[in-house]
């Protein structure tokens, strides 16, 4: 591999290490903003079920709307 290769290459792997970190922080943006909007809802007395039923996606294994861990 050449010197121009190798700093092309360089470049690349940069670039994709910064595309894949702004990646994680709009996953994880995603992820705080329905937990939030969850919370939200249970706050206004809305049950588990009810706020599945309008947001159609299950909480997190292991929560409640309302964020607080479930035992098993």
């Amino acid at each position: 591999m050449t010197d121009e290769e190798y700093e092309h290459y360089q470049a690349m792997q940069e670039r994709n290490a910064v595309q894949q970190a702004e990646l994680q922080a709009q996953l994880e943006k995603e992820q705080a903003d329905k937990a939030s909007a969850r919370a939200k809802l249970a706050a206004l007395g809305l049950t588990d079920d009810e706020i599945t039923a309008m947001v159609g996606a299950e909480p997190p294994e292991g929560e409640t709307a309302i964020g607080a861990s479930v035992s098993a």
